[in-house]
């Protein structure tokens, strides 16, 4: 499976311009071992998504996955920390120096609520957030 996913990145990385991979990544599902884990922070190191969404996994009621057996809550926190962690460590819009780009203006940061300066938010084509005063 994982070698799988390479290929597809890899093969997008090199024939797409300007692509932007970006993937969901759902912490303690419940067939999830540490070593699954382990292989998806790798993945994660390898193609740096400048869109990655975190989320712990979630049993919705009906659902086969409901019924198995959980990851324990401190293991998915700490994978969910962990993998943000890794997240928050890398560049992601570094591509964009230098560059003019459309940006589509959605409304106001979240931070204007408490600001006495609010931002204006948006994003790229490419669904990169962006914060203008």
């Amino acid at each position: 499976m994982i070698e799988e996913f390479n290929e597809v990145c890899d093969f997008l990385v090199e024939n797409v311009p300007d692509i932007t991979l970006a993937t969901d990544i759902i912490c303690g599902f419940p067939t999830e071992t540490e070593d699954d884990f382990d292989e998806t922070l790798k993945l994660v190191d390898r193609y740096k998504f400048p869109v990655l969404n975190i989320s712990q996994f979630y049993p919705r009621p009906g659902t086969v996955a409901a019924k198995w057996k959980k990851v324990p809550t401190a293991d998915v926190k700490k994978r969910s920390n962990a993998l943000t962690k890794l997240f928050d460590g890398y560049s992601t819009n570094l591509h964009y120096l230098g560059e003019e780009v459309l940006v589509w203006i959605v409304g106001y940061d979240d931070r204007a609520k408490t600001s006495d300066n609010p931002q204006l938010l948006g994003h790229t084509k490419a669904y990169t957030k962006v914060v203008l005063d």
